[in-house]
């Protein structure tokens, strides 16, 4: 479990932040201005045929195959461990396995199959919410051992959940494609607002996943270590 867990708290927030680094290098080599969070979608930033974009991608998924491999920190744990929490680190594998590799699928269907981008979006969404309501109960399973710290992480993780389902239940995505219009007559402009609502949204969703997996290998390595 030590290996999993130094594995899972370093190396997802290293390859997440090589992702985004490279990432911005191929888009500002290709597209010749800066990559916006706030207009643009993640599939715009890695689809750019730069080199750069490629090892962005790599990252991208190295980072999400070890955001799945911390779900399985629970099977790694003590019998003692084991037998308060019981199958509740089913549910946990499938779900923080699930909602990873939709978050690939996002960066790989784009605008040319938009209702099945919005499907995985949605998707991703719940697969996130399930997986953070799972957590906190875990965690709260495990005040055995910690009444203080595993209550914390518990809330903390029921509230990353309500976040997210804040995200995919925001009534404004009805309308995401609302362009702004800059200007009047012949030489009126259309352009994406800022925020532009889905897109952000599937970076918010990015960014929850990562700080979840990284705060429940953390809280668990913490609580279940030398039991």
């Amino acid at each position: 479990m030590n290996v999993l867990f130094i594995f899972c708290v370093i190396l997802i927030p290293v390859f997440a932040l090589f992702s985004v680094l490279t990432m911005n290098q191929g888009y500002n080599a290709m597209v010749r201005r800066r990559f916006d969070y706030l207009t643009e979608f993640p599939f715009e930033g890695y689809q750019t045929r730069h080199f750069d974009s490629h090892l962005a991608i790599g990252f991208f998924i190295a980072m999400t195959l070890m955001m799945a491999a911390s779900s399985y920190l629970p099977s790694l744990a003590s019998a003692t461990v084991k037998g308060f929490i019981g199958s509740r680190p089913a549910l946990i594998g499938v779900m923080g396995t699930l909602f990873p590799l939709s978050l690939i699928g996002l960066l790989f269907v784009g605008a040319d199959k938009m209702k099945a981008h919005l499907g995985i979006f949605i998707g991703a969404n719940g697969l996130f919410a399930i997986y953070a309501v799972s957590c906190g109960f875990l965690f709260l399973d495990m005040r055995q051992f910690n009444d203080t710290l595993g209550l914390t992480f518990a809330i903390i993780f029921f509230v990353l959940a309500v976040l997210g389902g804040m995200v995919m239940l925001n009534p404004k995505l009805a309308s995401w494609g609302k362009l702004k219009k800059i200007g009047e007559g012949p030489n009126a402009l259309y352009v994406r607002p800022r925020p532009f609502l889905l897109p952000f949204s599937e970076w918010i969703i990015i960014g929850l996943g990562v700080l979840t997996t990284i705060l429940f290998s953390a809280g668990f390595y913490f609580l279940a270590s030398g039991i």
